[in-house]
C-alpha cells in the first residue's frame, strides 16, 4: 500500500513538474536563447481581471529590439471574435490603418478556438523586425511573418504612453 502511494506521488510530481516546464516561457528557446521573467501584471477590463500577463526576455532584460515573449493566462471567458476585435481597436489607436489591423486579425483568427476560457494560455513570441509566433496552451498555434506586426503587437502592452502605462511599467520590471 505504502509502495503504491509512493509510486503515485512520484508519478504525479513528475507529471506536474513536466507540465509546468512544458508551458513555461522560460523553457521556450528561440534562437538558442533561454528566456527569464522580466515582470508581470494583470490586465483589467471593466470590473474584471481579464488576464494575468508576464514579459519574458533573454537574461530577464527587455529590449524592444531583441526577442521577447508575452504570456497571457485568461481569467475570463472571451470569444475569439471579441479578442480579435479588441486587438484591431488597439492597433488602430496606435496609428495602424483599419485595413492592415483587420488583415492581421484575420491571420490570427484560426490560431485560437472560437471560445477561450479561464486558465487558457496564449504565448506571444516576438522576434522584432521578423515575426511573431503564437502558442496556445503550450502548443504551437501559428506564425505571422511581418516586421511591422512584430513591433505593434508587443507595444499594445509595453507602451508607457499607451492606455495602460502602469501595466507597461510592471511588465518591464520598473514598478
Amino acid at each position: 500500500m505504502i509502495r503504491s502511494l509512493l509510486t503515485y506521488f512520484l508519478i504525479s510530481s513528475f507529471a506536474c513538474a513536466a507540465s509546468a516546464a512544458l508551458f513555461s516561457p522560460a523553457t521556450l528557446e528561440e534562437n538558442r536563447q533561454t528566456l527569464s521573467k522580466v515582470g508581470e501584471g494583470t490586465y483589467d477590463w471593466l470590473f474584471w481581471d481579464a488576464y494575468h500577463i508576464g514579459l519574458w526576455a533573454p537574461q530577464g532584460q527587455y529590449s524592444p529590439h531583441r526577442m521577447h515573449a508575452l504570456k497571457l493566462r485568461l481569467d475570463i471567458d472571451i470569444s475569439n471574435q471579441s479578442l480579435l476585435d479588441e486587438l484591431s481597436k488597439q492597433l488602430q489607436r496606435m496609428g495602424v490603418s483599419a485595413n492592415v489591423a483587420e488583415r492581421w486579425s484575420e491571420q490570427m483568427r484560426t490560431m485560437f478556438p472560437e471560445e477561450l476560457q479561464p486558465g487558457d494560455e496564449v504565448t506571444i513570441i516576438t522576434q522584432p523586425g521578423e515575426s511573431v509566433r503564437f502558442r496556445f496552451n503550450g502548443m504551437p498555434a501559428g506564425t505571422i511573418d511581418d516586421n511591422e506586426f512584430s513591433y505593434y503587437l508587443s507595444q499594445i502592452w509595453l507602451r508607457e504612453d499607451g492606455p495602460r502605462p502602469k501595466l507597461a511599467r510592471q511588465l518591464k520590471g520598473i514598478e
